[in-house]
Parts: structure tokens; C-alpha cells; sequence
């Protein structure tokens, strides 16, 4: 964030964002462009954002949100920016945990979501704040933390980035569930858009969900760009279940549900 007044916006979670005049949130403006080609006729429509982080930051569906009338899930496993989350986007239905496979039987699932004590905290202070915003090391210290906690990985049954996440220690356990299991606890029997981005671990997030059962309109999986194996095989069971591709848009994949 440039400003002054942008940055107290982001750090302080009680600013209303819904009056903000931003219209794009999403990285890229992936959101604008999602909205304005595919779901600009979808009125009152639902959305599911899981790896949603703190629901503003790089987020796709906080426009929908606060702009064109959308309600939805959000679903974070980071349980610092999960408690920043429910403050941003109070309104919504939210779910502190790690979307895991039918076959995955543990209660817990262990990860690496940018650990440093100083953000699992919660929302900071005002005191905290004009802190940081009155010392620039202090913000761009705490800015790259919050960076890394965006960028979590699972560490159980998964082929992590080992160099990125060296460290072991720092992976802690949160809730493990299904994607089947979040809908049904909240009552959700379908949706118009999905955003699925969870650092490597969409194909078995995805293997959490009943699509014939929870059906989604649109679904939008961020897909590697160094493994193209791995993208077939997510192509091809998104294929398995009825979803053809409308197309690809910045590092991600837009399916639909034919």
C-alpha cells in the first residue's frame, strides 16, 4: 500500500472497507477481470475464497463482497490471518482450518503459515499501529512476515518447499477438514464461484468436495507454472467431474461447470 492513509487502512481492522472507492483487491486485478467477463449477470450471487489470508489482500472475492451485493465462505487455515480476517470481513460465514481429502482421517494437519510470534497475535492495537506507521523498518519487517504468512504450506503427506520452510520447527497444527464437510456445517448446498488457491495442495483440497452433491458455477484453482504434470492431472479431474476450462489467467485456471 503507497499511502499513509492506505496502510492505517490495512493494518486497522475495524476500517470499513466497504466504502472504500477500490474496485480490484485480487492480484493482477484478476478479480476485475473475473467480474467484468464472467460474473457481472450473477446477482446476489455466493462465493468460496479458501486460502483467503486476511480477506483484503490479493483477495477475489472481497470486491464481490463489499461492491455487487456477493455473500460467501471464506477459509483459512493461518490462525493470525485468520483472526484479521473475521474483523475485515465480519459478515461473512468463516472456517479457521486446512481443506483436506475424504481419505485424509486426522483431526489436525500440520503447515508452515509464516509462524513468527509477533503475527499470531491478532489484530494490532492503535498503539501498535502508529507505531509502525511513524517506523519503516518496523512496518517493512512486519509487512514481509505478514508477506510470508500468505504464502503457507502443508507439511503433512505433502512435497513442501523444503528451502522456502528449512525450518521444521515452525510448522504448527491446525483443524483439517473437508470441503464437504465446511458446506454442510454452515448449510451451503451450492455455489456461483470458487477461488482455490492453497500453495500446492488444490488437488487434494479438491478431493475434499462432492461437486454432484455442492455444485459450483465457476471454480478458480491457481495452478503451478513450473509443473505442467501437475496441472493435468488437476485438469483432468475437474474434467472427471463435469468442468470444462474457459481459460487460463495469471498463473491461474478458470473451469466452469458444463
Amino acid at each position: 500500500m503507497s499511502s499513509k492513509k492506505e496502510t492505517y487502512a490495512y493494518l486497522n481492522p475495524q476500517y470499513e472497507w466497504r466504502t472504500t472507492n477500490c474496485k480490484t483487491f485480487g492480484a493482477e486485478g484478476i478479480d476485475e477481470y473475473l467480474y467484468k467477463n464472467y460474473l457481472k449477470n450473477i446477482e446476489k450471487g455466493f462465493y468460496i475464497e479458501c486460502g483467503a489470508a486476511n480477506g483484503i489482500e490479493q483477495s477475489n472475492t472481497a470486491a464481490l463482497n463489499f461492491h455487487y451485493g456477493w455473500k460467501g465462505l471464506l477459509i483459512e487455515p493461518n490462525p493470525f490471518q485468520y483472526k484479521n480476517m473475521s474483523k475485515l470481513r465480519h459478515d461473512c460465514f468463516a472456517s479457521n482450518c486446512a481443506l483436506v481429502s475424504h481419505e485424509y482421517t486426522e483431526d489436525y494437519i500440520e503447515g508452515f503459515f509464516g509462524t513468527d510470534s509477533r503475527h499470531l497475535q491478532g489484530p494490532l492495537s492503535a498503539a501498535e499501529i502508529k507505531h509502525l506507521l511513524e517506523n519503516k523498518e518496523d512496518l517493512d519487517l512486519y509487512n514481509n512476515a505478514t508477506a510470508d504468512s500468505m504464502c503457507g504450506q502443508i507439511k503433512t503427506n505433502h512435497d513442501y518447499d523444503e528451502k522456502r520452510h528449512s525450518d521444521p520447527t515452525q510448522a504448527i497444527q491446525v483443524p483439517a477438514k473437508t470441503l464437504d464437510w465446511v458446506l454442510d456445517s454452515y448449510a451451503i448446498e451450492k455455489a456461483d464461484f470458487f477461488s482455490l488457491d492453497v500453495e500446492g495442495y488444490e488437488l487434494e483440497a479438491l478431493k475434499g468436495w462432492s461437486p454432484f452433491k455442492y455444485p459450483i458455477r465457476y471454480v478458480l484453482i491457481e495452478t503451478p507454472s513450473e509443473s505442467s504434470t501437475e496441472k493435468d492431472i488437476i485438469n483432468q479431474y475437474m474434467a472427471q467431474h463435469h468442468y470444462k476450462i474457459e481459460e487460463e489467467i495469471k498463473h491461474n485456471t478458470l473451469y466452469s461447470l458444463s
